[in-house]
C-alpha cells in the first residue's frame, strides 16, 4: 500500500466519521427523550390512580417520582384536581426539548418534543 492510498483511506475514514458521529448523537438524543416521555406518561398513570384511591393527586414524594441519569422530574401544582409532571434535562444543551411536562389534561408541553 502506498502512502498515497493511505491518505486516501484516511481522508475517507474521516469524511464517514464526521457524518457518522453527529447522526450518532442525535439518535442517542430521540432515545433519551422517547425514554423521559414514557417516564412521564407512567407517572401521569400513577398520578390517575393514586387520585382514585385519595381523591386527590401524590406529591412527588408519594408518587416516588424515578431517578433518571440524564434528568430531573419533580411534581408541581399538586393538590385536589391539578397536577404537572416535570422533567428537565440534566445536561447543558438547549434544543427547544430541554424541559418537557405534561399536566392532568395530558397537555403535553412543548408539543413539537412529544412526536
Amino acid at each position: 500500500m502506498s502512502l498515497l492510498e493511505l491518505l486516501v483511506a484516511l481522508a475517507i475514514s474521516g469524511i464517514l466519521a464526521a457524518i457518522a458521529v453527529p447522526a450518532y448523537s442525535q439518535f442517542i438524543t430521540r432515545a433519551r427523550q422517547a425514554d423521559i416521555r414514557l417516564t412521564l406518561l407512567n407517572l401521569q398513570h400513577l398520578q390517575e390512580r393514586h387520585r382514585l384511591e385519595n381523591e386527590s393527586y401524590a406529591s412527588a414524594a408519594e408518587l416516588g417520582s424515578p431517578v433518571t441519569e440524564y434528568y430531573t422530574i419533580s411534581v408541581e401544582n399538586t393538590g385536589r384536581s391539578t397536577y404537572t409532571l416535570i422533567a428537565k434535562r440534566i445536561d447543558e444543551k438547549r434544543d427547544g426539548c430541554d424541559q418537557i411536562s405534561v399536566d392532568q389534561s395530558s397537555h403535553q408541553t412543548p408539543e413539537e418534543c412529544w412526536h
